[in-house]
């Protein structure tokens, strides 16, 4: 469910929230748990401003660890009965909701794909969707971050200038002709093997991004992969789009999504250049751990492990 409702606008009192936007509230009772009651009401929320507003419940009250559903507040109303049947609880946790499909994932239909590569006949999984693939509101920031399936006509441009850009080829050594970088991302996007994205705040671009199935690239001979493994590759291209906060908001939506793409994925693994510094300083404080160094033709690189685990328990409110 792609959380398009403008949350910045919701007025929070001691026990909910307001939307005076739409004359709406979604108010409740605190019990000594640190959960919060909600009240029945007749109102008939859609869906979509619903998870919104829990979305931005559990943002405001750190201490919310749960929210109760009393069942005379959603028998007759269709938004409740949606929610409920997909967290299949009439009470949910913190961690439950940020875990399901609810939050920030596309709602597109997928087909699975049954694909074989150097004679490995590879796990049943999603086929690779197209458009807009995951998309949230982030409240420290109060704007919206989202994910698009890279269009090679429309985003060659700013993926050739990305990729001329000093910081980047130094790290991605790339910064190929046109013809050439269109040529890779059309090899990118003819296997399911690879995911590419671009990434965007409040609909500006700002980096690129590869998700990847670990089993069947080069960096499986390195480690002990998992059929689920997912791996990512990363760059950022804008400069105004670094630092700290952006990095903690990208970081925890492309593990978010990694996650809810497939729920057997339960590790991501990066391979940075073993140099990378500045991405170790910020990336092991979400639960990403470093693991050891070990030799590519290119480079001497890194394996960093992230579990989806940890990734949930550490980042709930990301």
């Amino acid at each position: 469910m792609l959380l398009s409702h403008k949350t910045d606008q919701f007025e929070y009192l001691d026990n909910g929230l307001i939307d005076p936007n739409e004359n709406i509230s979604l108010l409740g009772q605190w019990l000594f748990d640190e959960s919060l009651v909600l009240n029945p009401s007749e109102i008939q929320y859609s869906l979509n401003w619903l998870i919104s507003a829990l979305d931005g419940l559990f943002n405001h009250f750190e201490q919310l660890k749960h929210i109760k559903i009393p069942q005379k507040s959603w028998q007759k109303q269709p938004a409740w009965h949606e929610l409920i049947q997909t967290l299949q609880a009439e009470s949910f946790s913190r961690y439950e909701f940020y875990q399901s499909a609810l939050v920030g994932h596309s709602e597109q239909i997928l087909t699975l794909s049954d694909f074989k590569i150097n004679n490995l006949t590879c796990p049943i999984r999603n086929s690779l969707p197209k458009d807009e693939v995951y998309r949230r509101f982030d409240h420290q920031l109060q704007q919206f971050i989202s994910f698009k399936v890279i269009d090679i006509e429309s985003d060659i441009d700013i993926f050739y200038k990305w990729m001329h850009n000093p910081r980047v080829s130094e790290f991605w050594q790339q910064d190929w002709s046109k013809e050439k970088l269109k040529q890779y991302l059309l090899n990118k996007l003819s296997t399911p093997i690879t995911l590419p994205l671009i990434g965007y705040f409040n609909d500006q671009p700002f980096g690129y991004f590869e998700v990847y199935w670990a089993a069947e690239d080069h960096i499986s001979a390195h480690y002990n992969w998992q059929a689920y493994d997912r791996g990512l590759h990363l760059l950022i291209g804008e400069e105004n789009f670094r630092g700290r906060d952006f990095f903690a908001s990208w970081l925890c939506a492309i593990s978010q999504f990694i996650y809810q793409d497939e729920t057997k994925t339960q590790r991501i693994v990066l391979e940075p250049r073993a140099d990378n510094h500045k991405l170790f300083k910020h990336i092991l404080n979400f639960g990403y751990q470093k693991l050891y160094d070990f030799e590519f033709p290119h480079k001497t690189a890194t394996l960093l492990m992230g579990k989806k685990e940890d990734f949930f328990k550490r980042n709930i409110a990301c």
